[in-house]
């Protein structure tokens, strides 16, 4: 009932349980975020495959473990069927929460800007709470035009504190609970931040500085995931910001 990573031989499992620290789900900790020891926030964010996601969180719920999973509106598994609502409903059912991975200043930009940002954010929330899933938070989603024109899909918020990467970019911005959302993934408070992202291991602890963590992993600056761990494990109090992209993973039949 492995999940391994495809670049290591790291157990997933195994790596969780080797986190001190009691799981909750990001909206727990946005809407109350008083903890009594440390906490846990797993999150993943699904760029590409909604079938490998579930088989993830299939084995994330026979351990135990519960997730948000940010589903991205403009993927092609995000096709409004039938049959990826009952995915919904399936991922849902088994403990998990679902979050909406916001990709619209992207989607903005491609229709070149005909119809505004609310409609692009409105369809996939609509489509979900009609299928009884009740969505609570977004996450921003790092797509490569970001990179091209400079911008956070994120900054669509009136609650995101930072200012626009981009001003020349005139799109409209509204408050999370415009959309009946609590959250922004990347605002909901953290002590620690651990990512995946691009299959290598990036992460800060705010007691430390990231250079303590750091190797050399094929020409790449990588966080050495088990001193970071250890490290973390010894503070109190603190909330660790996991973010995993199950495509990174590979999971093993039963």
């Amino acid at each position: 009932m492995n999940i391994t990573k495809k670049t290591t031989d790291m157990d997933y499992i195994e790596f969780i349980r080797s986190i001190d620290a009691r799981i909750e789900t990001l909206h727990d900790i946005a809407v109350s975020p008083n903890i009594v020891q440390n906490t846990l926030l797993i999150r993943h964010d699904v760029d590409h495959d909604m079938d490998h996601a579930l088989g993830f969180a299939k084995k994330e719920a026979q351990s135990g473990i519960k997730a948000t999973y940010f589903l991205l509106h403009t993927a092609p598994y995000f096709n409004y069927s039938e049959q990826f609502a009952s995915q919904c409903k399936e991922l849902v059912g088994l403990g998990h929460d679902i979050g909406l991975h916001n990709n619209a200043i992207t989607t903005w930009i491609i229709n070149k800007q005909n119809g505004g940002i609310r409609p692009i954010i409105e369809r996939p929330l609509e489509f979900l709470r009609k299928q009884g899933i009740y969505i609570k938070g977004t996450s921003s989603h790092g797509d490569p035009l970001c990179y091209k024109y400079n911008y956070v899909n994120y900054e669509i918020w009136n609650e995101c504190p930072r200012e626009r990467k981009n001003k020349a970019l005139a799109f409209e911005s509204y408050s999370l609970k415009d959309f009946g959302l609590d959250y922004e993934a990347y605002f909901v408070k953290r002590d620690a931040y651990l990512s995946d992202s691009g299959g290598i291991w990036r992460g800060s602890i705010k007691t430390q500085k990231t250079t303590d963590f750091s190797i050399d992993q094929k020409g790449s600056k990588e966080i050495d995931v088990e001193r970071f761990v250890n490290a973390f494990n010894q503070l109190e109090r603190n909330i660790l910001h996991l973010l995993v992209h199950p495509m990174w993973w590979e999971i093993e039949s039963d």
